[in-house]
C-alpha cells in the first residue's frame, strides 16, 4: 500500500506526522483520528481501513496526535482540547490542498477530540464517524481516568500509564472530568455514524446509543460480540470496515 509520509504543523509548534493515501484526483478525503496511547495505525484497524478505502478509490489521511507515534510534543501536556486543535490543523491542511469534501473518523479518545470541533467553521466537512467513541468520559471504564489517578496527577503534575510509557497530565485529566464531548456533538447538524461493539470492555456501547439519540442526523450500527477496537475476529473487523466504507460512499 503506497502512502506518502508528510508533516503538518499544528498549534504550539507541534509537528504532526501523517500518511496520506492519494488514489484519486477528486477533492474528497477521509481523515482518521486514533485513540489515546495509540498511533495512526489504531492497532491495525486504520491500516486495514486505509487499504479498503484505496480499493474503492477513496483518498485518506491518518496521523499521529501530538505526543503520540512520530509526532512531537510532551505526553503530559496533551489534552482533549489540544487534540481538537490537531484535528483542526489537519482539516486546514487538506483544505489548502484543495479537498472540499471531507469526512472525519475518530476512534475511542480520538472520537472525543473530533467531537470538540465546531464544524460550522468548516463547510468542507460533510460527515463524522465515531468508532467506539469515549465521548462521555465518566461513563467509560477506561482505567486511565479515575479519582486515584486524578489525585496523583494533581499532586505530581501527571500520572504514569502503561508502565510509565505514557504520562497523563494534570490539565488533561481535569478536562476529562469537566468536558462532555457528546453534548458538543449533539449541537451540530452533520450526518454522524456511530459504530460500536456490544462487548466493548472499555467504553460501553450504551454511550454511543445515548449519544445517537441526542444527535439530529445520526445512525448507529452495533457489532454483536465485538470488543473495544473490533479486534476480536476477522469477521468483526470486516463488518466494521464494510459498514464504515458504505457510509463514506453514501456521503461523498
Amino acid at each position: 500500500m503506497k502512502e506518502k509520509e508528510i508533516r503538518i504543523k499544528s498549534t504550539d509548534e507541534i509537528v504532526l506526522n501523517a500518511l496520506i493515501s492519494k488514489v484519486s484526483d477528486n477533492k474528497e478525503i477521509v481523515i482518521l483520528c486514533h485513540g489515546i496511547t495509540a498511533n495512526k495505525e489504531e492497532c491495525g484497524m486504520f491500516t486495514k481501513l486505509t487499504s479498503e478505502l484505496r480499493n474503492h478509490k477513496i483518498n485518506s489521511l491518518r496521523f499521529d496526535f501530538r505526543a503520540h507515534g512520530k509526532s512531537t510534543g510532551n505526553d503530559y501536556e496533551m489534552t482533549p482540547t489540544k487534540e481538537a486543535e490537531d484535528v483542526k490543523s489537519v482539516i486546514k491542511y487538506v483544505t489548502e490542498l484543495g479537498y472540499n469534501k471531507i469526512i472525519i473518523l475518530g476512534a475511542s479518545f480520538g472520537a472525543s477530540a473530533i467531537s470538540l470541533v465546531d464544524y460550522s467553521q468548516y463547510k468542507e466537512v460533510k460527515a463524522i464517524i465515531d468508532w467506539y467513541g469515549a465521548i462521555d468520559y465518566l461513563k467509560s471504564t477506561v482505567p486511565y481516568w479515575n479519582e486515584e489517578n486524578r489525585k496523583i496527577a494533581n499532586e505530581k503534575g501527571y500520572v504514569e500509564l502503561q508502565g510509565k510509557l505514557f504520562r497523563l497530565g494534570k490539565t488533561c485529566i481535569n478536562e476529562i472530568y469537566s468536558l462532555k464531548p457528546y453534548e458538543n456533538l449533539a449541537k451540530g447538524n452533520l450526518p454522524i455514524l456511530f459504530v460500536h461493539g456490544t462487548n466493548d470492555e472499555k467504553v460501553p456501547h450504551q454511550v454511543s446509543l445515548d449519544a445517537s439519540k441526542k444527535c439530529k442526523n445520526s445512525r448507529i450500527e452495533l457489532i454483536e460480540n465485538a470488543g473495544h477496537g473490533f479486534l476480536d475476529s476477522k469477521e468483526t473487523m470486516e463488518q466494521a470496515i464494510k459498514i464504515t466504507v458504505d457510509f463514506i460512499k453514501e456521503q461523498l
